[in-house]
């Protein structure tokens, strides 16, 4: 079954700003599972030539997690070549938040072909 017939999802390209207390509040505590990748050079399981070898760097992914799990009151966080599908699937009950850094693909007219890198 797909995630969204049991939770909310959303999705939003600055997922920090979701975070950012109004002024004169404080920050929500919540529990967050969050993985990066930011980089794309050589990723596991990479085809030569195909799509995944051709992705540019994201240098500020570890800075944006960071950022988000700051306001975290507990927080699982892996990067790089610790941010796998299955790490991930073992961790994703675990946060009332996730919070993917990466690449990704929609496909309007195929969604089933959207895809996070």
């Amino acid at each position: 079954p797909y995630l969204i017939r049991r939770r909310p999802v959303a999705t939003e390209l600055a997922a920090a700003l979701l975070l950012e207390p109004a002024a004169g509040t404080t920050a929500p505590a919540v529990d967050l599972v969050a993985v990066g990748r930011s980089e794309f050079r050589h990723p596991a399981g990479a085809r030569r030539g195909g799509l995944s070898a051709r992705l540019p760097d994201l240098p500020h992914v570890a800075d944006e997690i960071e950022r988000v799990a700051s306001h975290a009151r507990r927080r699982w966080v892996a990067l790089n070549a610790g941010a796998t599908e299955g790490a991930l699937m073992e961790r994703i009950r675990d946060g009332r938040v996730v919070h993917i850094a990466s690449h990704a693909e929609t496909s309007p007219a195929f969604p089933m072909h959207s895809q996070i890198h």
